[in-house]
């Protein structure tokens, strides 16, 4: 009985071990791609920025360092960042008027205008010689990250770009301080891969601006900065891969604050409409109080559709009557044509983007397909994600910039682009060390 027992023990096994699949991993290899001399241009979304600064940590899981980590079982592969000194960071406010300089955002306890305590994004002002001191000059013509913070297109090829009163981080790692510009940094190090994602601060700085005081460069200006940018990087056989540029609404920048978040009993709309004498309140959910158009002396309440901004004084929506018995300055807002003109944008920088791939061999990314996949949620190693601002776990603080997970997932887009464009094997991004939102 026993040997019986044995037998069928066994004949299990066999039978689990013979049924078990063949997961025959291929040799990583670079198809008909040279990774050896791989340089990335670009802007925030390329060199790492999240919550809302440039830090250590963030750097190192940048796209472009991902990738070259994984390029590197394939080439012989050198790959430096210009890395910051301290992993507070440092960051361009968006509010000047506070200060030029801040600190990456920490999730903290926070009192609110109405002695309400909860979590909430909070981040530091920076002197700028404190800023200076957090990021040192690195060595003349050794940075094959030259993306840049704040990055746009035209910059690419601007000399006043790395002066001492241009970009804050290029003006500190490029080889001649106000002679060279990112694309020759670029050509001298004799590329034979190039990582780009461009176009994006072109469009967002207006978005991000509320569509003040601010224009997105032309499309037809835009495509010829790309043509010169990319006939002069595979001049000499280089190849490489580019993204194209997610939609507005995919965002939590954009989608957090309801554009109609106002909730009024009858009476207090009637006591709204005759403290303003404009009769625009009703009962129930109401917009938040705008001048349209811009400059207009007109008022009217915001619309769905349109979009109040994450930095808007969160404390004066809540205590000071702003969007209520104030307009919300136009800087906070993007109205229903703000919003005509970012998305014309990005449907015709994305047809430029695709028809320049194509043109040159490049791999292509569908960087808006997968932004939306986010928003309708997406499962990584086990986790799900999706777009929600901070319990998401794909966005970081600044709810623009993706977090070390989210960049991770991004890259592994690259590298399917790669595999697929080139025929190679690179491996894909597992990043079992990254975090995710730090919670006190």
């Amino acid at each position: 009985m026993k040997f019986f027992f044995q037998l069928t023990i066994l004949a299990v096994f066999v039978c689990i071990v013979s049924c078990r699949p063949n997961l025959e991993i291929p040799e990583p290899s670079t198809g008909n791609a040279d990774f050896s001399r791989t340089v990335s241009l670009g802007g925030n979304f390329l060199a790492g920025y999240q919550d809302g600064a440039l830090y250590p940590e963030g750097q190192q899981y940048s796209i472009p360092n991902l990738l070259a980590d994984k390029f590197k079982l394939v080439s012989s592969l050198t790959f430096n960042q210009p890395v910051l000194t301290n992993e507070d960071g440092v960051g361009i406010n968006g509010k000047p008027w506070e200060s030029e300089f801040i600190t990456r955002s920490f999730l903290f306890y926070h009192t609110d205008c109405k002695g309400v305590r909860d979590l909430f994004p909070v981040k530091w002002s920076l002197t700028k010689n404190v800023a200076e001191e957090r990021i040192q000059p690195s060595p003349n013509g050794n940075i094959q990250n030259l993306a840049t913070p704040f990055c746009k297109s035209p910059d690419i090829l601007d000399p006043a770009f790395g002066s001492a009163s241009g970009n804050f981080y290029y003006s500190h790692f490029t080889s001649q301080p106000g002679f060279s510009t990112l694309l020759n940094d670029a050509l001298m190090q004799n590329p034979t891969f190039g990582i780009f994602w461009l176009g994006m601060e072109d469009i967002f700085s207006y978005a991000a601006n509320g569509g003040k005081d601010i224009t997105i460069l032309a499309p037809p200006a835009f495509e010829t900065i790309l043509d010169s940018i990319l006939k002069s990087f595979t001049a000499h056989g280089a190849k490489g891969v580019i993204a194209n540029i997610p939609d507005l609404e995919s965002f939590p920048f954009y989608t957090l604050i309801s554009s109609r978040g106002i909730t009024l009993t009858l009476s207090q709309a009637d006591s709204l409409n005759q403290l303003t004498g404009l009769q625009i309140y009703f009962e129930g959910e109401n917009g938040f109080f705008v001048e349209y158009p811009k400059a207009s002396g007109n008022y009217r309440q915001m619309q769905k559709g349109e979009f109040v901004l994450l930095d808007v004084p969160i404390d004066s929506l809540k205590c000071q009557s702003l969007g209520l018995l104030q307009p919300l300055p136009d800087r906070y807002t993007l109205d229903s044509m703000e919003m005509q003109v970012v998305h014309d944008a990005i449907s015709n920088y994305n047809t430029i983007i695709r028809n320049k791939a194509n043109e040159y061999n490049l791999a292509f990314v569908d960087a808006n397909g997968f932004f939306k996949n986010v928003e309708s949620g997406i499962k990584w190693d086990g986790v799900d994600l999706n777009a929600e601002f901070v319990s998401g776990g794909f966005f970081s603080l600044d709810g623009y910039h993706p977090h070390q997970k989210g960049y991770s997932i991004l890259a592994n887009e690259f590298v399917k682009a790669i595999n697929d464009q080139y025929g190679a094997t690179v491996p894909q991004v597992n990043c079992t060390n990254c975090s995710g939102i730090l919670f006190p």
